[in-house]
């Protein structure tokens, strides 16, 4: 039985909000690969009705963010999933540590130690309590 599967058919129509992102992910990683421009950061989210395609939208950057060594994540806020206000950023969380734990030990122990100092420290910042509270 041949059976028609939308989600295989691509992306279409979203040309212009593809170029959005791509621009984001080339001001973001594009900063990291030239010695000569500003470090920047960026974090997108994207907002719509059911089934507009966002999901597809945001995959569509999986490949050119695999390709220049970067780290794609995905965090879905769900209305029916109750009162949870940050379960996206939760769950991106967790998938971000997931893939950093298939690093090796020493990259391991270097960016453990780049988020502390960018939390001031072990031990003194709220904020790290907070993370670790909502990241297991």
């Amino acid at each position: 039985i041949n059976k028609l599967r939308l989600n295989q058919l691509g992306l279409y129509g979203r040309d212009k909000e593809q170029k959005i992102l791509l621009d984001c992910l080339d001001r973001v990683i594009g900063a990291h690969e030239a010695a000569s421009v500003k470090k920047t950061k960026e974090t997108v989210f994207l907002g719509g009705f059911s089934g507009v395609g966002k999901s597809v939208l945001a995959h569509s950057l999986r490949m050119p963010v695999d390709s220049r060594k970067g780290a794609f994540v995905t965090g879905k806020f769900e209305h029916t999933a109750g009162h949870e206000p940050f379960r996206g950023i939760a769950a991106a969380c967790r998938e971000l540590c997931g893939k950093l734990l298939m690093e090796p030990d020493e990259n391991q122990q270097k960016i453990r130690q780049e988020i502390l100092d960018k939390l001031g420290g072990e031990g003194s910042n709220d904020l790290l309590s907070l993370l670790l509270s909502v990241i297991p």
